[in-house]
């Protein structure tokens, strides 16, 4: 893929990742999650949803942000 097409196809995928992500809160909250405690069982596919969203925008993950400059 090149230039407008991959972009395309990125955007696509964002909106889908961001639409998985939304379905899946709401999931939780349906089952009675308030807070980041609650999330439990749907913390790690949030998680992983998050990182390809990351990964998406170029944006580094939580873990790579806290590992110091050398």
């Amino acid at each position: 893929m090149q230039g407008e097409a991959m972009d395309d196809f990125y955007a696509a995928r964002k909106a889908e990742l961001q639409g998985e992500l939304a379905d899946l809160y709401r999931a939780a909250q349906r089952a009675g999650a308030r807070g980041p405690r609650d999330l439990g069982p749907w913390l790690e596919p949030l998680t992983n949803l998050l990182r390809q969203l990351q990964a998406i925008e170029g944006k580094p993950s939580p873990h790579e942000r806290m590992e110091p400059d050398r």
